[in-house]
This record gives structure tokens, C-alpha cells and sequence, in this order.
């Protein structure tokens, strides 16, 4: 299988809460890797569908504010009962955002 990840895809377990841009309608589950590329995965009870707009409040453990994204599903697959794994693409990049995850995770 061809590899097209530019960015090296880093494994992590934090909280998200996220908001339908569409319908205001909200749901939480986990982050549980992010790239400086603009993507992440999301494991949530809810299923998304690809094209669906989020925002992201990512909980980091540093003591400041979540980090803010915005994005779109891109793919959504069952990862056990009731549980789906959720590729998210962000819209743009803040890599201070993800030097605060990456830091958060050494500790």
C-alpha cells in the first residue's frame, strides 16, 4: 500500500468535543492521533458521516485553553459496537496547537 503521509501521524488519547457547523448539535470522544498535516482520528459513539463540518475543542493537560479546529470528516469506519474510529482533515494547520498537544504528551 502506497504511504501518502507527508507528516509523521502522532499516537495520543485526548478529549474532544466538537460541534456540527451544519446544526449546532454537539458530541465528545477522543483524539487519539494528530499530524502537523491537518489530520486527526476521532473515536466517538456517534457516527459521522464523510463531508460533515466540525468544530473541535481539543482538552489539552497544559493548563490553558482547548485548542480550537475546524474540519471535515473524511472517512468514518466501525471500530467495535457502537464505537467509530473518524478521520478528520483540518482546515488549516496551527502547529502551536499541535507543539501543545505533542508537549502535553511527554509529561
Amino acid at each position: 500500500m502506497d504511504e501518502r503521509r507527508i507528516f509523521e501521524r502522532f499516537q495520543v488519547n485526548l478529549p474532544v468535543k466538537f460541534t456540527y457547523l451544519e446544526s449546532e448539535k454537539e458530541g465528545e470522544g477522543r483524539i487519539v492521533n494528530i499530524s502537523a498535516g491537518g489530520g486527526g482520528m476521532i473515536v466517538t459513539e456517534e457516527k459521522l458521516y464523510p463531508g460533515t463540518r466540525l468544530q473541535m475543542r481539543l482538552s489539552i493537560p497544559d493548563n490553558r485553553d482547548p485548542l480550537e479546529a475546524k474540519g471535515e470528516v473524511v472517512w468514518t469506519m466501525v471500530h467495535a459496537p457502537d464505537i467509530y474510529k473518524i478521520g478528520i482533515k483540518f482546515d488549516k494547520v496551527d502547529l502551536m496547537g499541535i507543539s501543545r498537544v505533542l508537549r502535553s504528551m511527554k509529561h
